[in-house]
Parts: C-alpha cells; structure tokens; sequence
C-alpha cells in the first residue's frame, strides 16, 4: 500500500508541477465557461423570457447558469482523466515506466498508481467548481447548495470520475506517443461538450439522434447533473411545472424513450452499467498488460 501512496502522489505532483497540464486540463471547462458568460447565458434567459415563462428575469438567468454550468461535472471528469492519464503515456515514452518494472513491484500497482491519481487530481477540480459556482450563485441569486442537493451534486461528480477515469484508461493504456495522447485529448475535449449537450438543446438534434445519445453514458449523467443542480427551485420563483415537460425534453435535462420518461432511477442504472462495463474492460486490459511483462 505504501509503494502505491508513493507512486500515486508522485503522479499528483508531476501533474501540479507542469502549468500545461492545468491548462489544458481545463481548456474546455474554461472555453464553456467563457462561451456561456459571452453567449449562452444571455441567449437562453431571452429565450425563456420569449417563450412566455411566467418568471422575471434574474430566474430566467439562474435557470440558464444551471442549465450549462451543471454540465461541467460530466465534461470536468472527462478532460482532467485525459489530461492527468497522460502521465503514463510519458512515462512509456521516455522509459521511466522501465525503471517501475524492474522494481520489486507489480504492473498492476504501477497502472493502478495513475489511475488513483488521476482520481484524486478530478476530485480536487470538482470540488474547487462546486466551491466556485455556490459563491458565484450566492453572490448573484442569494442561493447555496442545500445539505441533500450537495451531497447529491458530490455523488454525480464521484460516478462522473469513475467513469471519465476507467473510459480514459483504457484508451491511454494502447497509446504509446505523447503526440496521439495530444491527439486524442483534443478530440476527446472537442466531443465531450457536444455529445453531454452542453453546446446546444438536444431538442435540436431530432429523435432519433436524441435517442442514441439517450444511451451513452455522457448525457444521462449531464441530465442527473442538471437535475440536482435544479433542486433547490423551492427558493426560487420557478416550479417544476414551469420548467418541466416540453422545455425539459427539449433542453436535455428530462431524458425521454419510447414515449416514456426516464426517471432518475433509470438514469442512474444507465450510467451504473456503463461504470461496471468500462471496470471490466479495464481489468481485462491490465490482465493482459501483466501477461504480455
């Protein structure tokens, strides 16, 4: 346990001590961020207003706030694990990872070393936003996150890790040149925000576009993200009447199939199963890595 606290912590700093690896860690966290303060932000309050939505304006604001901000859990989780996992593929690179091997310890504790890291570096960027969007919320609306609504928030942001970090992994672990890592973290940042429906309302996309990414694993955790986000209406001078039905389908936050609703229930066994998936492909993948020493 000791050799994997050292090895893990070694990750951690050579992550914090590179001023690239935060940035790019959080390009597209601070590109959505700037897009929503610049466009989206304004651009939906209108829209809310415009359709007939019996609220003031202020509401309309923290409903399109919640509307993108929550969306940052999901993609946070995905382009830290692309950034912070690309330690391996340095390693590999510059053969450090052969000095590990030829250590008295196992491969799988080596591999597990990055992913524990990896881990821990996402948990501090989550709870550094949840810190930042409770004062930016308190100082523009008087809202903070209830006890319930927090721990809510916290356990997305831990099952958003889980996943970004197993899916990452077994990406990161064929890769071999810190060029195709850079590759594949720009499309890997690219995608994540359109496929989690953080760009646009998924009631653009159609049904039956909306019905694939229905079942990936990127937005029914953007909806349960929105979702928890959203319960604390009760301060505000919203209702779930209000921001339910055809503006929560259309806006993603409200996940249809079939006709039928999706409750949060399903969502969270959507996304439980594809955690469970990535686990085992994963597990498989090191078991192979261990074979092949």
């Amino acid at each position: 346990m000791s050799k994997l606290y050292y090895l893990t912590r070694r990750n951690i700093k050579l992550f914090f001590a590179s001023k690239s690896n935060m940035f790019f860690s959080m390009l597209a966290i601070l590109i959505l961020v700037g897009l929503h303060f610049i466009v989206f932000r304004k651009m939906n309050a209108d829209s809310f207003l415009a359709s007939g939505l019996p609220l003031a304006k202020k509401w309309a604001l923290w409903l399109s706030d919640c509307l993108t901000l929550s969306t940052l859990i999901p993609i946070g989780a995905v382009t830290v694990s692309v950034t912070s996992l690309a330690q391996l593929v340095t390693d590999k690179e510059k053969h450090t990872i052969d000095d590990f091997y030829v250590l008295p310890l196992s491969k799988n504790t080596i591999l597990a070393s990055y992913l524990f890291s990896s881990f821990t570096i996402g948990t501090i960027v989550l709870t550094a936003f949840i810190i930042f969007f409770n004062v930016y919320s308190f100082l523009s609306y008087g809202l903070l996150f209830g006890i319930a609504q927090l721990f809510c928030v916290l356990g997305i942001g831990l099952m958003s890790l889980f996943l970004g970090n197993f899916f990452i992994m077994i990406i990161v672990s064929f890769v071999k040149r810190e060029q195709a890592m850079g590759a594949i973290g720009t499309i890997v940042g690219t995608t994540i925000g359109f496929i989690s429906g953080a760009y646009f309302p998924l009631g653009i996309l159609g049904e039956k576009a909306s019905k694939v990414l229905t079942f990936t694993p990127f937005l029914p955790l953007t909806a349960l993200s929105r979702q928890a986000f959203f319960s604390n209406i009760a301060q505000t001078e919203l209702t779930k009447e209000i921001i339910g039905g055809d503006l929560a389908k259309f806006y993603g936050y409200e996940l249809y199939f079939g006709g039928e609703i999706l409750t949060q229930n399903m969502l969270f066994l959507i996304v439980l199963l594809y955690i469970c998936i990535f686990a085992a492909l994963l597990l498989i993948r090191f078991m192979k890595m261990r074979k092949n020493d």
